[in-house]
């Protein structure tokens, strides 16, 4: 189990240094294209399957609404597809 765990870590951190090695421009990319879909209009459609179809109702929830009570701020469409 010891050795479940900290090969599921290993991995993890193994993810998180090749996105550093690349420089994160992939999530960049992908924030700029959610931006700039946002203020032209479209909305975040989220999804995902089991534990992640939850993660996407939420996400989409939390889009929606203000994330503190002294953020004034308008919605931001999103829909989950589940």
């Amino acid at each position: 189990m010891k050795d479940s765990v900290e090969n599921i870590f290993k991995k993890s951190i193994d993810t998180k240094v090749a996105c550093l090695n690349q420089g994160l421009t992939c999530l960049y990319n992908m924030g700029n294209e959610i931006s700039s879909t946002i203020q032209n209009g479209g909305k975040m459609m989220l999804c995902g399957n089991g534990g992640s179809a939850a993660d996407a109702q939420h996400l989409a929830a939390e889009m929606l609404v203000r994330l503190r009570p002294m953020n004034n701020r308008e919605g931001i469409p999103a829909i989950a597809l589940t």
